[in-house]
């Protein structure tokens, strides 16, 4: 907790309240719960998974991607932005073992994706009819993070991804975006939306260009870094993605995306959450 004094003097103060008592260091604290929503469970070690230099839980992608969708829903501001559940990455990463390319999905692995997303939407509080701007689809492959996102503004599939990688048309990479791609627009067909006749199958593929990109695939900020860019991208290709690659500016930005993941009214144990955290301001802050 002293180690990221530093990062949270500018927060709010009811932000870094909760930021502190999310990383005091208590055996006794180990397993208490700090998110719960539907039936996703974080703990203090979960929570912990989200610093730059550790492996991401998916299920902490997970319940970032459900209130990224409520955000978006409370503060309706253009572009209109929605985000597909994780579920599906373990599937995606299953297709891409069996499939020489995209086109050799076959109809019933696009039918457990298009299953999963529905369910997920149907769960979570987003447009009955898909009438969005961006569409983001996160993805992983052997633990390394990254997302895609349909940009019904440019008609383009955009990857965000923080590395860049060698012969990436040629890479694993890049075939599991256009099966992601290819799924999306089954599921398209499946749902009421403002976007008939768009064909997506037709979208040109743009690696987005950063300010800096690591040439080694870092697994371990992978998480972090796609955390980031969904909550920041907002389809402009020209003005590219801020990539944070020093520690001194990751730091504040994870501790505030702790913060928004905690401090989100989809969460269920928000008002325990609270309710422990002025007890430990009360106990351990005198």
């Amino acid at each position: 907790m002293r180690a990221n004094s530093r990062y949270t003097r500018a927060m709010p103060s009811k932000k870094k309240q909760v930021v502190d008592y999310c990383f005091l260091d208590d055996y006794n604290l180990a397993d208490d719960e700090l998110l719960f929503m539907g039936n996703a469970i974080l703990d203090r070690s979960d929570i912990l998974s989200t610093k730059p230099e550790d492996y991401t839980e998916l299920r902490v992608i997970a319940a970032w991607l459900v209130v990224l969708n409520f955000m978006e829903v409370k503060e309706k501001e253009a572009p209109v932005m929605m985000f597909l559940g994780a579920q599906h990455m373990e599937i995606f990463e299953e297709m891409l073992e069996q499939a020489a390319d995209s086109d050799d999905v076959t109809d019933s692995q696009k039918d457990k994706v298009v299953q999963s997303w529905s369910h997920f939407l149907g769960e979570n509080v987003v447009n009955s009819e898909i009438d969005v701007d961006l569409v983001f689809i996160p993805l992983s492959l052997e633990k390394y993070y990254f997302c895609v996102c349909v940009n019904f503004m440019n008609k383009t599939v955009d990857v965000l991804d923080h590395t860049s990688h060698k012969d990436w048309e040629k890479s694993d990479f890049y075939r599991l975006a256009k099966i992601a791609v290819n799924c999306f627009s089954d599921f398209l067909e499946t749902r009421k939306t403002a976007k008939e006749g768009v064909v997506i199958n037709t979208f040109t593929f743009v690696n987005v260009d950063f300010e800096w990109k690591a040439t080694i695939k870092g697994d371990k900020e992978s998480g972090f870094y796609t955390m980031f860019h969904m909550l920041t991208y907002e389809g402009n290709h020209e003005q590219g993605l801020y990539v944070v690659n020093k520690k001194c500016e990751r730091i504040p930005i994870w501790l505030e995306m702790v913060a928004i993941l905690l401090m989100s009214d989809v969460n269920e144990s928000r008002a325990s959450l609270l309710e422990k955290v002025g007890t430990f301001k009360g106990v351990y802050r005198k």
